[in-house]
């Protein structure tokens, strides 16, 4: 692995004259990461130096340290058990000469999500509970921030941190705020590219209304969120292009990137993700906590159902059989065998495996759906392994009731793989080169609008894409009444194309 260019060379000094630097670890679009340790405290410390984005006056350069210092101020309040905590920010001059603004971060050991999933291309992502309970706190810590007013903007894989516990592995987030230090007002070079410094987002984990630079809220972290959902259940990345034209165009496309979408039965959850995806900022769950709200309650339904009055007297059964080979004059009879002759023992010994084995198989009939009839589904354990002495053994030919399986819940089980999505109809048209009568529209907005068209609301906003219409002259209305927005604009669609066109609308001004 090649060792990165230490853009700041910061390696080797001190910082402020309180950080001693190591090395530099990672670089991103937005900054430079480095090993560092506290001197005050001699604790390491993760230091981020952020990238100033390149041509700016010098009035320009002041607002951006200064949004820096703004922002730093509201992260480092941010007070998480799965958000990193800012211990300290500044403005330094670096060795490699211009000052830049840095923070020093809690130092954590573990990976990114993003390097568990590039592992895990093609294993078939991972099942609804898995992903739910993966997922779960990093929503939390979204929803946290939310009603902080603090909007991430970032949220992607290589932004979360996998951190091996003693209670297991557990979530952090990084980069609050950055994205939003980093966009902000028009101070330099804006334009888009996959790994560039100089815009809020990156382009493989974006928003509609980010691609378009209308306006972002806690609705983008939301969208953000309802991607990781997908390619946790999917192991796939929610988009898939060489270029960003192409990329750009699958952000904007109003077939939705859900686990559905992508052979993937997410059974309820499908719906919370679908409704997080929507194009319309209106239409999804309005901030993080709304949606750990819907995650929540279709949680509830991989639960694991209320026990029958047969499995209540299985239960009890069980625990009756337990009770007696666990007691102590089972024990002390297993220790009258070690020094007496097995014959002397034989008539007791008989007597008593007959009465457990009444048991074993009263309570194995019951498992199994009574009448000798075998349950289907996968087998799960009900109950604890540490309950069952160590020296019992299942038998051959009938499994131990304490190890007796039972269905599973439906919901529980990892997502069925369905079949792959076919065109839809008006794209099945659309490509269809010897139907000289078909006809799809294809537009979109600047800012987002609603499409009206011949006069009647379609119901559907900007992107509007691959929508079949008649041949001919059409009127297309955008109205957005928030935005006082009411443009028109006559098109003909010609038999065997498909109209395209951008459109920026006077009027609506920056979101």
């Amino acid at each position: 692995m090649d060792v990165p260019a230490d853009r700041f060379e910061l390696a080797g000094t001190i910082l402020a004259g309180r950080y001693r630097v190591e090395r530099q670890v990672a670089e991103g679009g937005f900054a430079v990461v480095y090993r560092a340790f506290q001197i005050a405290l001699d604790r390491p410390v993760a230091l981020k130096v952020l990238k100033t984005p390149p041509g700016l006056s010098d009035a320009a350069h002041a607002r951006f340290e200064q949004r820096f210092a703004t922002e730093a101020r509201t992260i480092a309040k941010l007070q998480h058990p799965y958000i990193v905590d800012v211990h300290d920010y500044g403005v330094s001059r670096m060795p490699a000469g211009a000052s830049a603004p840095w923070m020093a971060l809690e130092w954590l050991e573990g990976e990114t999500l993003e390097h568990d999933l590039d592992r895990r291309r093609g294993a078939g992502g991972r099942t609804v509970a898995e992903a739910v309970a993966l997922v779960r706190p990093v929503i939390e810590a979204v929803a946290y921030a939310h009603r902080r007013g603090i909007v991430h903007r970032d949220i992607k894989p290589a932004n979360i941190m996998i951190v091996e516990t003693d209670a297991g592995p557990m979530l952090r987030m990084l980069d609050f705020g950055i994205a939003k230090i980093m966009e902000g007002d028009p101070i330099g070079d804006t334009r888009v590219g996959r790994s560039s410094g100089a815009t809020g987002f990156s382009p493989d984990y974006a928003a509609p209304e980010q691609i378009s630079y209308s306006r972002t809220g806690p609705w983008t972290d939301v969208h953000a969120l309802g991607l990781l959902l997908t390619e946790l259940l999917t192991d796939e990345p929610p988009f898939a292009a060489a270029a960003d034209e192409q990329l750009f165009e699958q952000v904007m496309s109003a077939d939705r990137p859900t686990p559905r979408r992508k052979g993937v039965d997410a059974g309820a959850l499908e719906a919370v993700v679908a409704k997080a995806l929507a194009l319309s900022p209106g239409q999804r769950w309005k901030d993080a906590a709304e949606l750990l709200d819907a995650v929540d309650a279709r949680a509830r339904t991989i639960a694991p159902r209320r026990r029958t009055p047969t499995r209540r007297l299985q239960d009890r059964l069980l625990a009756t059989a337990t009770a007696m080979l666990t007691s102590p004059r089972w024990r002390q009879a297993r220790e009258t065998w070690r020094v007496k002759r097995p014959r002397d023992l034989a008539l007791p010994m008989s007597g008593g495996v007959a009465v457990l084995s009444v048991f074993v198989a009263l309570a194995w009939a019951l498992g199994s759906g009574g009448g000798g009839r075998a349950r289907r589904g996968p087998a799960r354990a009900t109950a604890s392994a540490a309950a069952v002495p160590p020296w019992i053994v299942p038998l051959p030919t009938c499994p131990s009731p304490v190890l007796a399986a039972i269905e599973a819940p439906t919901a529980a089980r990892r997502p069925s793989r369905l079949p792959r999505p076919t065109a839809t109809p008006a794209l099945a048209l659309a490509a269809d080169a010897t139907n000289l009568q078909s006809c799809t529209v294809s537009v979109n907005s600047v800012p987002w609008s609603e499409v009206w068209l011949d006069g009647k609301n379609t119901g559907k906003h900007t992107p509007f894409v691959d929508v079949p219409v008649d041949c001919g002259a059409h009127r297309i209305d955008f109205k957005r009444p928030d935005l006082q927005i009411a443009e028109s604009d006559s098109i003909v669609v010609k038999p065997g194309q498909a109209f395209k066109r951008r459109y920026t609308l006077p009027g609506g001004g920056a979101e």
